[in-house]
């Protein structure tokens, strides 16, 4: 293995943390809307 392929690597690595993590926070997002808007209509407030 070379320099230049372990460079590589690294740098896709980063990247699909950087994705992974991006996915997390989306879903993270999406769960606390859906939260918010189930206890909305529980509490019958338009």
């Amino acid at each position: 293995m070379t320099v230049n392929d372990d460079f590589s690597v690294e740098k896709y690595d980063e990247l699909a943390y950087i994705k992974y993590q991006g996915i997390l926070s989306a879903i993270g997002l999406l769960l606390g809307i859906l939260v918010l808007i189930k206890s909305r209509k529980s509490q019958k407030t338009i």
